[in-house]
């Protein structure tokens, strides 16, 4: 039988042992210096000349004076009863460090900061910044700027910076929604098929498409019809002179194709009389 335990040697009460408090003391000792341990840093590279009571540190590679010098990177050096107290720690204890006001872990490579062991996870299933993650919204985040940028050519990244979205086959949807007050205003993106559209609502119910682009962009719909040409522009078409070129009868210039033969400008006046100007296309 061994004479201390695995984990953090607490000295074990043997047989018929004699000044039994002497090790209990040495047990509560190291218990004390251990639970929920905090340091002052772990970077100072001299042993200090004054010992506080209960002030501990964690040492760095390289750390001088005559008792930490003997010790290995990585320890923890505590003053107990006016002494140094030495603690090795096992992989996975956690120490508050002061000097940087972070929680740190001792892992197999060393004591690493508990924000960098974050930004090393993967396969998470839920994530919430600012609110909570569901099953419905696995990533959720609540604020109010968000910033994307490529990491440059001198930071060994590209320069270049790509937002993926991808969806299974054409028949799924793809979309970008803009909403008020959780109420869908505008949606942009694959809905259904592989046209790429953009569509605009009043009220979230119903909508009116603006736009829809086909055949890999070689034609473009302007209103809800497919494309039968390059540039497809149905319904009415309004222009605003500039203030230094205002018609003279006063009003906006709204451009109508009538039919596959007639094109209609119309123009309102300031007496509101709508005066009207036909182009034949025959």
């Amino acid at each position: 039988m061994s004479d201390h335990s695995y984990h953090w040697a607490l000295p074990y009460i043997m047989p018929a042992q004699a000044q039994k408090s002497v090790t209990i003391n040495q047990a509560l000792r190291r218990i004390d210096g251990l639970m929920h341990v905090s340091v002052e840093s772990r970077t100072r590279m001299d042993q200090p000349s004054v010992l506080t009571e209960g002030a501990a540190w964690i040492l760095p590679s390289g750390a001088t004076g005559e008792i930490w010098a003997s010790w290995q990177a990585g320890d923890i050096a505590m003053v107990q009863d006016g002494a140094w107290a030495r603690f090795m720690p096992q992989v996975g204890m956690s120490a508050y460090c002061a000097e940087e006001d972070r929680l740190v872990i001792n892992t197999s490579e060393g004591w690493v900061a508990v924000d960098a062991l974050i930004t090393a996870l993967g396969e998470l299933t839920q994530l919430g910044i600012g609110t909570s993650a569901d099953d419905t919204n696995p990533f959720a985040a609540k604020l109010n700027n968000a910033l994307w940028t490529a990491k440059n050519s001198g930071e060994g990244g590209s320069g270049h910076l790509y937002k993926t979205l991808n969806k299974e086959a054409p028949a799924n949807i793809l979309s970008l929604l803009f909403k008020t007050n959780w109420s869908t205003r505008a949606e942009i993106g694959l809905l259904g098929d592989d046209t790429f559209t953009l569509r605009a609502s009043a009220d979230g119910g119903s909508f009116t498409t603006v736009l829809r682009s086909v055949e890999g962009g070689t034609k473009t719909a302007f209103g809800p019809d497919w494309p039968r040409y390059p540039y497809h522009l149905q319904g009415e078409v309004g222009f605003t002179p500039p203030s230094n070129a205002t018609p003279q009868s006063g009003g906006d210039v709204v451009m109508v194709l009538e039919s596959d033969t007639a094109l209609v400008f119309k123009v309102k006046g300031q007496d509101g009389i709508i005066r009207e100007a036909r182009l034949s296309l025959a």
